[in-house]
């Protein structure tokens, strides 16, 4: 239940005894933007800690919220979008809403921000393009909902309209929060319109029941530096100057995305570059909700690239510990890995519409696993792929596959272990690098990088070994 006290923010701020939330239509204010401060202002000094914006606006009469700069949330504090639509004011340069960490310098933490909406609760970016250039060129203002180093946080139940770049960005810290039952209505007027992106440093957050169109990536898990000092910045990342303790992507769940990319981009995305890691990233249950005749997106999950780099390529054992399951998709490819992998169980891809379960590029991969517990054997292509493995008198890394195998181009073993002593003690010894449950079509290039290592398709066994042959060894072939 919500009073309309009709009272000066003045007498507010000294009432210290009030058990009901603020609505900006309780304060005075010549702006909507004014009198939303002034009823956080009013809530934190009362330590009632919550404002509840409702559907109607008693000042202008009219069922809309019009914000010429960005809401401000200070650690502590609950907003609750009561049925109501707040739209930045035609030509705005500036969030929606982002934690007052952001204003300082250098930019500070916050903590207990919960952002909630109740029956149709609407954040629009605008009606028409605020920024010269559109799009995320203009810098980290055009992100919809900004969240830097936040720590225990909850965004749910509210749908993004047409956000001017980025829907909700959370950088540089933010960890142990949730961002659930969000719906997008983004279709490409501006550039560059992500669903939800994890930049670096954030960890422990859980994303779930995603819906509607977003313009690009859906979700997005994106570790990028543009420096190790500060002296460069990234027009889209907040804080770049001042880097977290670690600036790893960690402790990431998403799950139920049911979306449709107008832009044709990924409904996941996992990246990583210059020496940030990314691994423990758990992604169930997406749905390309896309139909024949739209635009086909790149990938239902896309892991790693070879562009986006600043000071360094995402190196093999950077991106790792990754489980993805149930990956519903008529992207090009169901899943797309351009980066390096290690340690990962893709289960359940599942395409329609003619797309392809996985395709895997150039850059090395370790202990990944392809199966399906439900629909029968998957598919993998390889093209052009290198499959690294680290080789022990008594182990090796393997890539099982539980379906078929399609190879093609120079698709080859690199074998990564180099100490003299240890190579030595694994001569002789029988290396299975690669097994499949299914057909295999095409064939891995025999040599490897090192001398005397070769190479061989056992058929009958359905395994691709790696062995050494002696210069004088004659092998004679059936």
């Amino acid at each position: 239940m919500i009073f309309n006290k009709l009272i000066s923010l003045s007498v507010v701020a000294a009432w210290t005894a009030t058990s009901f939330a603020i609505s900006p239509n309780d304060v005075a204010g010549s702006t909507d933007s004014d009198r939303i401060e002034a009823a956080i202002a009013a809530a934190v000094t009362s330590g009632e800690n919550e404002v509840v914006i409702p559907e109607n606006n008693q000042r202008t009469g009219q069922d809309i919220w019009l914000i010429d700069r960005a809401i401000l949330l200070p650690s502590n504090l609950r907003l609750v979008l009561d049925d109501c639509l707040v739209r930045l004011s035609p030509g705005t340069q500036d969030n929606i809403i982002r934690n007052t960490g952001t204003m300082e310098i250098p930019m500070v933490a916050n903590t207990n921000i919960t952002i909630v909406g109740q029956g149709n609760a609407v954040l629009s970016g605008g009606t028409e393009v605020h920024f010269d250039p559109p799009g995320d060129k203009s810098g980290w203002r055009t992100i919809g909902i900004l969240l830097y180093n936040t720590q225990n946080f909850d965004l749910k139940s509210f749908t993004m309209e047409e956000t001017q770049a980025w829907a909700i960005s959370m950088e540089n810290g933010c960890a142990y929060g949730s961002v659930s039952n969000i719906t997008f209505s983004n279709t490409t007027p501006y550039i560059n319109q992500d669903g939800v992106d994890v930049r670096k440093g954030c960890h422990h957050i859980t994303i779930q029941d995603i819906f509607g169109i977003t313009g690009d990536d859906s979700v997005a898990l994106t570790g990028l530096r543009s420096s190790l000092d500060g002296s460069v910045t990234s027009r889209m990342q907040v804080g770049d100057a001042y880097p977290a303790a670690s600036d790893d992507i960690h402790d990431i769940i998403v799950r139920n995305v049911r979306t449709y990319m107008v832009g044709g981009n990924h409904t996941v995305r996992l990246l990583n570059h210059d020496g940030i890691k990314l691994y423990n990233i758990s992604i169930s249950d997406v749905y390309d909700l896309s139909v024949s005749g739209q635009v086909r997106a790149a990938a239902g999950l896309k892991i790693g690239d070879v562009n986006y780099s600043t000071l360094a390529l995402n190196q093999l054992g950077e991106t790792y510990n990754i489980f993805a399951t149930n990956i519903n998709s008529r992207a090009t490819s169901v899943v797309l890995i351009q980066g390096t992998l290690q340690d990962a169980v893709l289960c359940d891809l599942k395409p329609f519409d003619g797309a392809v379960p996985l395709v895997v590029g150039t850059m090395p991969t370790q202990n990944v696993v392809v199966c399906s517990s439900l629909t029968g054997p998957a598919s993998v292509q390889m093209n052009g792929a290198v499959l690294e493995a680290d080789i022990s008198s008594s182990a090796c890394d393997t890539l099982t596959i539980k379906g078929d195998l399609i190879i093609s181009g120079d698709t080859r073993v690199e074998v990564l272990t180099s100490d003299l002593s240890v190579l030595k003690e694994c001569k002789g010894n029988i290396y299975a690098v690669c097994t499949w449950s299914g057909e295999k079509t095409g064939s891995f290039q025999r040599k490897t990088n090192l001398s005397g290592w070769f190479i061989e398709e056992d058929l009958p066994s359905q395994k691709i070994n790696l062995v050494y042959r002696d210069a004088g060894t004659i092998i004679f072939l059936n």
